[in-house]
């Protein structure tokens, strides 16, 4: 995936999870379809980033059959989530902020699809790797 797709996807995710109480299930409903069509994130995931405001039963009724990839997804996550994936951008990644986002529940194999940071090279720095790599 481009950088600019990652940074889109992470966005959208954010506005509709800051936006989905203030809007309508119909509205909700209309920007999770048009999340969904990038095939990033799980019927489960889009309606945690719903504020489960459409059950993750009704996506699946109602969205069209893809492929879609799963993992855990922390959605009080989205903000460090942008944070690292900036970060990756401008070749630094801030294990420290990594580390939180993965003990806020958010797996590795999702952090490293929505930031483009490598999962292996995860694994090996957070365990008890510098806080800080220069890429």
């Amino acid at each position: 995936m481009k950088p600019e797709e990652r940074l889109s996807v992470i966005s959208q995710a954010l506005w509709i999870r800051n936006n989905s109480v203030l809007l309508s299930k119909d509205e909700v409903f209309r920007f999770i379809a048009e999340l969904d069509q990038l095939g990033i994130f799980s019927v489960r995931q889009l309606s945690k980033i719903s504020n489960n405001k459409i059950s993750s039963t009704t996506l699946s009724r109602y969205l069209p059959q893809r492929k879609r990839i799963g993992g855990r997804l922390n959605t009080q996550s989205l903000e460090d989530i942008l944070e690292c994936f900036r970060n990756n951008e401008e070749g630094f990644v801030n294990y420290r902020l990594v580390r939180k986002v993965l003990a806020m529940g958010t797996s590795q194999n999702v952090l490293a699809r929505l930031t483009g940071i490598p999962q292996s090279t995860m694994s090996r720095e957070v365990k008890d790797g510098p806080v800080f790599t220069q890429g």
